[in-house]
């Protein structure tokens, strides 16, 4: 949840439902906020991407435009 926060983007993370793991795949959106967890075990899930969250996000947090390590690197849609 950190990470998206940080990054004002959306991240997912895919976990392994084998038996030596634990499953527990999860989306979180540019916020920070949980909006799909499928808990332990073997699941299937769907989330829609909403870009214009993305937006509101990054002008809310401009952490991207304030940074100092990457100044010359230009942020774009995909898609």
């Amino acid at each position: 949840m950190a990470r998206a926060a940080e990054n004002t983007s959306y991240v997912i993370g895919v976990g392994n439902a084998n038996e030596n793991f634990v499953g527990r795949s999860i989306v979180v959106d540019p916020f920070g906020v949980k909006v799909l967890d499928l808990g332990h075990g073997d699941r299937i899930g769907r989330c829609e991407i909403d870009n214009n969250l993305i937006t509101n996000a990054r002008e809310k947090i401009p952490v991207i435009q304030q940074s100092r390590n990457f100044p010359d690197i230009q942020c774009r849609r995909l898609g």
